[in-house]
């Protein structure tokens, strides 16, 4: 499911490139696709980097 590579310039600026990664993520792990990474995304992203650590 987060096979997905995306590839983004870290510039410290919230910029299309970024809201609309944040948006698909949330997405995918089925929050509402604000673009606010609050508690809620920021776990599903330590959930995602844990099961990516282990091959999913």
């Amino acid at each position: 499911m987060w096979a997905q590579t995306l590839i983004l310039v870290v510039d410290g600026i919230s910029g299309p490139d970024t809201i609309q990664a944040a948006k698909t993520f949330q997405t995918k792990a089925k929050l509402a696709a604000d673009c606010k990474v609050g508690p809620m995304t920021k776990a599903a992203i330590k959930q995602a980097l844990a099961n990516k650590g282990q091959g999913g």
